[in-house]
């Protein structure tokens, strides 16, 4: 499993949503 990068992208939209 790539949890990791599953865990970035999650991550990553995360930030996006913060910053709309």
């Amino acid at each position: 499993m790539v949890w990791n990068m599953v865990q970035k992208h999650y991550r990553n939209m995360h930030t996006h949503c913060q910053v709309l």
